[in-house]
């Protein structure tokens, strides 16, 4: 059966902001979920080797709140927390024929954030709304099963830059503390 994650928020500050219970999709979610699971649990050299320490997703910063319509909150780069970073495990292509009966047309999806065709990499977004539109562009790994206000809290913050039209910056900047497999 499929697995669940706890993927556990804070203010910069240390406060918690609150646990997102997530059921990941081992099966559909291919190459992705596994991933996902990897970077949660592991720590990775420069190499891609499996090296001791905190796992990847250690206080990561929550780089982006886009109102697309349907907020995205994506989080995941552990590297330089601006989404222009991911980890030393490299890209891996979309499995969408695994997809089966997963879409965007609801809320509370989890997917992986890319730069185009088989660029996933660490980089992640939680949906808040239906996105429809990223149905077959973007691989989903699982759904929120609870800690929804959670993901509005962190909607509700004020913005404090203004990138690529509609993309803000949550302020002051939640962090992925740790995500629990």
């Amino acid at each position: 059966g499929n697995r669940f994650a706890n993927f556990n928020f804070e203010e910069a500050d240390g406060t918690p902001i609150g646990t997102v219970l997530v059921e990941l999709f081992e099966t559909r979610g291919g190459e992705a979920t596994a991933r996902i699971i990897d970077l949660a649990t592991k720590n990775f050299d420069a190499e891609g080797n499996e090296i001791a320490g905190d796992p990847f997703y250690t206080n990561v910063l929550v780089h982006r709140v886009a109102d697309l319509p349907g907020f995205i909150i994506q989080t995941g780069d552990a590297v330089n927390g601006n989404g222009t970073g991911g980890s030393t495990l490299g890209s891996f292509a979309d499995q969408f024929e695994l997809q089966d009966g997963l879409s965007f047309d609801g809320d509370n999806v989890l997917a992986m954030a890319n730069s185009g065709v088989d660029t996933n990499n660490s980089q992640f977004f939680f949906t808040a709304g239906p996105t429809p539109y990223l149905t077959g562009v973007h691989m989903i790994f699982g759904h929120v099963v609870s800690g929804r206000s959670v993901l509005d809290f962190i909607i509700d913050l004020p913005p404090i830059a203004n990138q690529f039209n509609k993309l803000v910056l949550p302020d002051p900047t939640p962090v992925l503390a740790s995500v629990d497999v």
